[in-house]
């Protein structure tokens, strides 16, 4: 079972809004095409057997925005 989350080229005031729940991705980062979005708010699981093609891989400094947005997302606050 993989974790994924969506990538998106459309931006608005949203992302500007809340920059740790939609970090960027620059161009060429993991070889994307485009600049991107990433949609950590759009996660999904997925079966590793649905994988089709490998299309890159992210430095582990491109992961920081994403792993600190997912931890915000997930962080449970003490009652």
């Amino acid at each position: 079972m993989l974790m994924i989350a969506l990538l998106t080229t459309q931006s608005s005031s949203w992302v500007f809004n809340n920059p740790s729940l939609y970090p960027c991705l620059l161009a060429d980062a993991g070889a994307l095409s485009l600049s991107s979005i990433v949609l950590l708010d759009q996660t999904r699981g997925l079966d590793i057997n649905r994988v089709l093609a490998y299309l890159g891989t992210l430095t582990p400094e491109q992961y920081v925005p994403i792993i600190d947005g997912l931890r915000q997302l997930f962080r449970q606050e003490n009652s």
